[in-house]
């Protein structure tokens, strides 16, 4: 199953130039990968989740460099790599190995803004990105997630969006009261 990880990883385009490469874009992505599975957030707490682990990494995906890469490393390639193509490959790669995913029953949708990326905090209507997701209640795995910014979007908007990609038959979708619309409803009834 990792293995598939690893090939499905190894389709991501490495923006970077082959002087001063250490790792193949695949190993620093393995373990980011990795280490928001484990709950690492953060690029230090990527580097903490990097050194707790060096050993049994290197060991079980047979990664021959001397050293693994460091929070700055995981920094830079994360901050140039495709992050929609890097999405893409990970929840396609989750969802041919979720096993739970088809008897999936309850459905959650749901926006939240992310911390630390307010403009203006003086401004009357502040600008923020926010992440909107629709996730299994059962198995807590995401299935879809859109971002757009406050000023230029809507929560309902981008939710409405996300429904009308993902096939909902017989499934209970929950989400917040401000999803209960007409063009919401109507989304879900033909997905």
């Amino acid at each position: 199953m990792l293995k598939s990880l690893i090939e499905n990883l190894k389709e991501v385009k490495d923006f970077r130039k082959n002087q001063g490469k250490r790792y193949g874009l695949w190993e620093v992505l393995l373990v980011v990968v990795l280490g928001v599975m484990s709950g690492y957030q953060g690029y230090r707490e990527m580097g903490y989740f990097v050194k707790a682990n060096e050993v049994i990494l290197k060991r079980t995906f047979n990664i021959y460099s001397q050293e693994m890469p460091s929070y700055s490393t995981i920094r830079r390639v994360m901050r140039g790599v495709d992050e929609k193509d890097l999405s893409r490959i990970v929840k396609k790669w989750s969802t041919e190995n979720s096993p739970k995913l088809k008897g999936i029953e309850g459905l959650a949708i749901d926006g939240k803004s992310l911390r630390s990326t307010v403009k203006d905090p003086g401004n009357q209507r502040q600008n923020m990105v926010i992440m909107v997701s629709l996730f299994s209640q059962e198995t807590g795995l995401v299935l879809a997630t859109e971002k757009f910014e406050s000023k230029t979007g809507s929560e309902q908007a981008v939710a409405q969006e996300i429904i009308g990609k993902c096939g909902l038959k017989g499934k209970l979708i929950t989400a917040d009261a401000l999803h209960c619309n007409v063009t919401t409803t109507q989304k879900i009834m033909e997905s």
